[in-house]
């Protein structure tokens, strides 16, 4: 995954705007955030822009099962 701050700084007060690039089969590791979900590809690229007021941060799970690479859907056929 790569992540681009388009504007302002997440990790100080203000607004900000990110951008992350997802390469196909790349996955966030399981975070909570009023409930636990991860960001990510399957068989595509995928780019997720995201808008905030900082500071922010994320509180990722260690180990998550979900985290990594995951097997292409064509490639599992």
């Amino acid at each position: 995954m790569q992540t681009a701050v388009l504007d302002g700084d997440p990790s100080k007060p203000g607004f900000y705007l990110t951008i992350n690039k997802f390469p196909p089969g790349v996955m966030s590791r399981p975070h909570p955030s009023g409930g636990l979900h991860y960001d990510g590809a399957h068989d595509e690229e995928v780019w997720v822009l995201i808008s905030g007021y900082g500071p922010t941060r994320a509180d990722v799970l260690d180990h998550g099962e979900l985290f990594g690479r995951i097997p292409s859907a064509k490639s599992s056929r």
